[in-house]
């Protein structure tokens, strides 16, 4: 158990899974249902002024709920499972068992980064299907707008990689304050003076009982 790098919470309903993966599935789901509800709509053939409100819909949900929904699932979610003190570590040590939520923040980057190239890229190359040649006049919208994207996922870059060591910090502070055993995740705040997990076998730092010792908190833990 121990080579097995996770974090799972015990008795977790695997479909819905937590609150916070729950909420950045809806959003990120958000204009599918709403595509879906209006294609069902239109088989029921309901009016032209119900048609239009799920029509608005939809279009809130793309242009509003998508992009809430990623950003989400990069910045808020990783932080929500972090400290979800349900959880139980696995593995060789907090930064391991964390590394994609830790990572989460640089997907932001990324897809700013993928969209930006996009955009510029795109109609160019439809361009060149449609007509035989490349044309770099008539995108200067385009070009801008994806330009303007790339930058502005360069410029988040500094601000996602303190969030992320801010991140790694958190889930090793997390684990020491929680003081659980990276093998099996057994509690071992009944047995701070143990060398080895009662549990698994597995040999404990000791520096993370002196990181519990001197984070104050020793009095708030029951034994």
């Amino acid at each position: 158990m121990a080579n097995n790098e996770k974090a799972e919470i015990v008795g977790e309903n695997k479909f819905l899974g937590c609150w916070y993966q729950n909420v950045s599935s809806f959003l990120l789901l958000s204009p599918i249902f709403m595509l879906i509800f209006q294609l069902f709509l239109g088989m029921l053939r309901f009016g032209f002024f119900e048609s239009m409100i799920v029509g608005y819909l939809l279009i809130f949900s793309a242009t509003v709920l998508l992009p809430a929904g990623i950003i989400f699932r990069c910045i808020g979610e990783p932080y929500f499972r972090i400290v979800d003190a349900r959880w139980e570590l696995r593995g060789s040590s907090p930064k391991k068992v964390f590394k994609k939520q830790i990572r989460a923040p640089y997907g932001l980057f990324i897809l700013f980064e993928i969209v930006g190239g996009a955009v510029i890229l795109l109609p160019m190359v439809l361009s060149y299907f449609e007509r035989g040649f490349w044309r770099w006049d008539g995108f200067t919208f385009s070009l801008n707008l994806g330009l303007g994207l790339v930058l502005f996922g360069g410029m988040l870059l500094p601000l996602l990689y303190i969030y992320a060591k801010w991140l790694k910090n958190k889930a090793i502070q997390t684990a020491a304050w929680r003081y659980i055993c990276y093998g099996c995740g057994y509690d071992l705040r009944g047995n701070l003076e143990a060398k080895n997990c009662p549990e698994c076998g597995r040999l404990i730092e000791r520096e993370r009982l002196d990181d519990l010792k001197a984070s104050g908190v020793m009095g708030d833990i029951n034994i």
